[in-house]
């Protein structure tokens, strides 16, 4: 993996659906993901509708505002699939991006948890890959706690180097991220 993954002196947006993916990824991004100087969040308004689609329809908004910035910055975009086909959620983010009126210059990852992110915090706990049940309700606590984005960002750093399969919608987030960084200098 060589330094795909341990860039330093970039800055991260997080747009995600709600505070607890934001917090697991601003824990993500502390441990080492990618040493980044300030994290910035775009979250969905909580109550007001459907936080996926808030986070698809703002898109283009934050690819225009990442534009701007003179700083290395990575857009780090957050959805759950939840019932939809995880390739059908990463060819809508695609989607947007690509409308998007402003030439992309920074990295931009999408992560995907199939169902959502309690799947993969199920996996961190118990080791078993289940992306069809709903862990929502059971580790509702758990997604913020540091200690869980530590262990997941350990397992995905080291997933090639690992026995352990991953989950499928994990991998593929780990394949963005490195895919992203390494053609970035």
């Amino acid at each position: 993996m060589g330094n795909a993954l341990q860039l330093s002196g970039y800055q991260a947006v997080v747009l995600c659906e709600d505070v607890a993916h934001y917090r697991l990824a601003a824990e993500f991004l502390k441990n080492g993901a990618l040493p980044v100087g300030k994290i910035y969040q775009s979250v969905a308004p909580s109550g007001q509708g459907s936080g996926k689609s808030w986070v698809l329809q703002r898109i283009a908004a934050e690819i225009k505002a990442l534009r701007r910035r003179t700083a290395r910055t990575v857009l780090l975009i957050i959805v759950d699939a939840d019932e939809q086909a995880t390739d059908d959620a990463y060819r809508e983010i695609r989607k947007r991006i690509e409308e998007s009126p402003n030439p992309v210059r920074h990295p931009v990852v999408a992560v995907v948890p199939t169902r959502n992110i309690e799947s993969w915090i199920h996996y961190l706990v118990t080791g078993l890959i289940d992306e069809t049940t709903s862990f929502k309700r059971h580790y509702l606590k758990n997604v913020s706690n540091g200690e869980m984005a530590a262990r997941l960002l350990d397992r995905v750093c080291q997933a090639e180097h690992s026995a352990t399969p991953l989950p499928p919608s994990l991998r593929m987030a780990r394949e963005a991220w490195v895919q992203a960084f390494s053609t970035t200098s």
